[in-house]
């Protein structure tokens, strides 16, 4: 199948494009089989042989889709041609305000941090005592 598309020439970082009638499978930098027209996108230039692009497309190829825009921004239009229109993309969230999902805490208190770590200490001590009060009445049960 035959597609007409662009190829891609130029130097390092100033495109340009040759529209070309290719075969499909054939890599972009490949064999083509006629150039029909240039498009230039830092200068915006575009030429593109009306008659040699119709001709292509009553014998079967089909335009890629930046070829069919184009084909309707030089004013060529044909029945066959149809524009493709991707819906955009939604544009992420800021990073600078990322959502925070808390979980629910298990053990909410009123007491400040500072209270906290007294009664944490408070209660490992009760525990020390405890453990040593269960050793005396082990070795005096023995």
């Amino acid at each position: 199948m035959l597609s007409i598309r662009l190829r891609r020439a130029g130097k390092k970082n100033s495109p340009f494009y040759r529209i070309v009638v290719a075969d499909k499978n054939a890599p972009i930098k490949g064999k083509f089989i006629e150039n029909l027209g240039f498009y230039n996108p830092i200068l915006k230039n575009l030429e593109i042989k009306k008659e040699l692009i119709i001709g292509w497309i009553d014998k079967g190829a089909s335009p890629s889709n930046r070829v069919a825009k184009l084909m309707k921004i030089a004013n060529i239009s044909h029945p066959k041609v149809k524009v493709k229109i991707y819906p955009k993309k939604e544009k992420k969230q800021n990073k600078e305000e990322p959502e925070i999902k808390a979980k629910p805490a298990e053990n909410v208190s009123s007491e400040s941090p500072s209270d906290q770590v007294e009664d944490n200490a408070k209660s490992d001590a009760s525990e020390n005592v405890n453990s040593q009060d269960n050793k005396e009445i082990k070795e005096e049960g023995e």
